[in-house]
């Protein structure tokens, strides 16, 4: 993204600017009269004035405190006033999100043209808002924001980490298309300063990829992606995780058995497997039941990956336990029609 500047006007196309902002203005009227040479800008808001006084209603043109808002909206209270101080609260060109009261936005599609024509240095405005909100929220700022952020800066490997980070926490709410956006960029993206060095990092990046792929792909899954989980997984649950990928990998080729064979000893709790790769398991084991035609199985082992989930698995594994409660719930509907109509 690049900042023009636009270069002066001659008097001729002021004035038609002025006229076009303004049309009721009289011919005398000082608003609508153009200097010889002006900014665009400030011939739109002289003859914004003239129109409100026109209306009879009072107009102030914005200051130049709203620069960080032309960079990304909306913003934290605290981020903004980090950056511009306290005063900014007060001016009539910004208001609370709906969704949020502590979170600040423009106000309105004249606000965002009036800020965005005063940001004279986008990447030196978006480094400093990166850089207030990482001082103000620490490892709580958006890592969507950062990422965006230090892109704009001109600072792309910087928003590697971010970047991943937004990746991963799209995974674990169930939003793959969202996740995959992130995976692509993060494979555009050159390494360096923030570079995914760490192994564990890695191998959650793999797992991601591979899973994304899985649910979002038409065609049939690579193995490529699974043999790169199993490549970089290190620690026993590591390995048991690369696993329990691979056959979600075969259930989704049509190796149904298989699959729930190992999801079953994943699970086994003489393995001792983490909560979270029990209920991981469990959710595999209990697609392959539906697809068996096992219900009872099914529904056995989803009570079982609950009760893991409500006892200490991560909250990210409720979406998966509640969508396959409602499809077991609708196949046992459906078998219960199907039988009162035989």
């Amino acid at each position: 993204v690049e900042i023009v500047d636009v270069p002066p006007v001659d008097e001729q196309v002021g004035a038609h600017i002025l006229r076009a902002t303004h049309p009721h203005a009289e011919d005398d009227d000082a608003s609508v009269r153009a200097p010889r040479r002006s900014s665009p800008q400030r011939l739109v808001e002289q003859a914004t004035a003239g129109l409100a006084a026109w209306r009879g209603e009072a107009w102030h043109p914005p200051g130049a405190e709203l620069w960080p808002l032309a960079v990304h909206a909306p913003l934290p209270r605290a981020v903004l006033t980090e950056l511009v101080g306290e005063s900014v609260l007060r001016s009539p060109w910004i208001r609370p999100t709906d969704s949020d009261p502590d979170r600040v936005e423009l106000a309105g599609g004249t606000a965002r043209r009036a800020a965005r024509a005063r940001l004279a240095d986008l990447r030196t405005a978006a480094r400093a808002v990166a850089e207030a909100w990482v001082l103000v929220q620490g490892d709580a700022a958006e890592p969507t924001a950062l990422a965006r952020l230090h892109l704009l800066a001109g600072e792309p490997d910087l928003a590697r980490a971010p970047a991943r980070q937004a990746a991963l926490r799209a995974l674990s709410a169930g939003r793959y298309a969202e996740a995959r956006r992130w995976l692509f960029l993060l494979d555009a993206l050159p390494s360096g300063r923030g570079s995914l060095s760490d192994g564990h990092d890695a191998f959650e990046l793999a797992v991601a990829k591979a899973r994304v792929a899985l649910v979002t792909e038409a065609e049939e899954p690579r193995d490529l992606l699974v043999e790169g989980v199993e490549r970089v997984a290190e620690s026993p649950t590591e390995r048991a995780s690369a696993t329990l990928l691979r056959a979600a990998y075969q259930l989704r080729q049509g190796h149904v058995r298989p699959a729930l064979a190992e999801a079953l000893r994943t699970a086994s709790p003489s393995r001792a497997p983490t909560p979270e790769l029990a209920v991981e398991a469990l959710v595999l084991a209990t697609r392959c039941r539906l697809r068996l035609h096992q219900p009872e199985d099914a529904r056995a082992q989803l009570t079982r990956a609950e009760a893991l989930l409500a006892a200490a698995a991560p909250g990210h594994l409720t979406h998966e336990v509640a969508l396959l409660r409602t499809e077991v719930l609708l196949r046992d509907q459906q078998l219960d029609a199907a039988g009162a109509q035989a």
